[in-house]
């Protein structure tokens, strides 16, 4: 990428970060790499990345999406981002560096609720403003509420695996996400719960759910 491009990562990103010809002569593993679609001889460097298993996120043009599909389902990058779009960067950042957490249930507990949660049983979870508490929507269809602030929350979509932040006071899980109503402009959870979100947010889903490992057969 240029030295402008990499300037503005490095101001904007609260990472470590190394340009490739660095690590040449240091022995530091890589969690993610962020190449420019306009780097020379792209196909061949992304297919060696993808022998490594080194997670490639493309930083592109507007112009350039339209070629995103065969990258994607060949498994030949995580995601793709413009390069201009800062902020959804650090996002897919997020959630492309997250692991497979050890535990099954978070424990929640305010000054006067406490309980232990199965991570597989959360939809979706919100922040009332009203109530100033953070709601936990389960697959049962009930809501587990706590007098915690929102951004402690956020701690989830940090460290567990589909868990993604859509907009603020809103994460899904997007592995109880069944499908997306473009018309009505809601998620529709595989039981049967929705929450409503605009035209762009659902496309976002979209994306995540369309590029999971278990997504990637495309009609």
């Amino acid at each position: 990428m240029n030295e402008e491009l990499e300037r503005r990562l490095r101001n904007f990103l609260s990472y470590n970060l190394f340009n490739i010809k660095e690590l040449k002569s240091k022995k530091i593993e890589i969690d993610l790499l962020l190449i420019d679609i306009n780097l020379e001889n792209l196909d061949k460097k992304l297919l060696k990345y993808y022998e490594l298993n080194i997670p490639v996120i493309l930083l592109v043009g507007k112009e350039d999406t339209v070629y995103m599909r065969k990258y994607f389902v060949n498994n030949m990058i995580k995601d793709y981002v413009l390069r201009d779009n800062l902020e959804d960067l650090e996002e897919l950042i997020i959630f492309h560096t997250k692991y497979k957490p050890e535990f099954d249930g978070i424990f929640l507990k305010d000054c006067c609720r406490a309980g232990v949660i199965n991570i597989k049983d959360i939809d979706y979870i919100t922040y009332s403003s009203i109530t100033r508490e953070s709601e936990f929507h389960l697959k049962n269809g009930r809501t587990f509420s706590v007098k915690k602030k929102f951004s402690d929350i956020e701690r989830i979509q940090e460290k567990i695996l589909d868990f993604v932040k859509l907009e603020r006071g809103t994460i899904v899980n997007i592995s109880r996400v069944s499908f997306l109503n473009y018309k009505e402009e809601k998620i529709i959870f595989k039981n049967g719960g929705f929450i409503h979100l605009n035209k762009l947010k659902l496309k976002k889903v979209e994306e995540y759910l369309k590029y999971k490992k278990q997504y990637n057969f495309f009609l």
